[in-house]
């Protein structure tokens, strides 16, 4: 035992444990829409209506400053999730998403239906 009371255990694994959930929620998804890239999938002050799952491509959910400088705050791949702030009260969207691959599938879903 330490001066100060405590003990510390050398081989202690404080790694908390990883699993895979299983994907059941992209079988809610049912819209499937095909982007071009710099196609834009929603941008700021549009309605929170739908949640989006990348399929295949990518897309960037971005911003943009005060002094017009583009912000990137996620780059997003197949399997990805945005537009979920719907879910817990947003009214409208804060950033951008623009599809920034060729062929970009995207499915969504009404934050209604969820």
């Amino acid at each position: 035992m330490s001066q100060n009371g405590f003990s510390f255990s050398q081989n202690l694994n404080v790694e908390p444990e990883v699993r895979q959930a299983p994907v059941v929620v992209q079988d809610h998804f049912e819209n499937i829409a095909v982007f071009k890239k710099n196609d834009f999938v929603f941008t700021s002050d549009q309605d929170t209506d739908q949640v989006y799952m990348v399929l295949e491509g990518s897309v960037k959910i971005g911003s943009f400053s005060e002094d017009g400088l583009e912000l990137t705050k996620r780059i997003l791949t197949s399997g990805d999730i945005f537009g979920e702030l719907g879910l817990i009260g947003e009214v409208r969207h804060a950033d951008f998403a623009q599809v920034i691959s060729d062929k970009t599938r995207l499915s969504s879903i009404s934050v209604r239906d969820m």
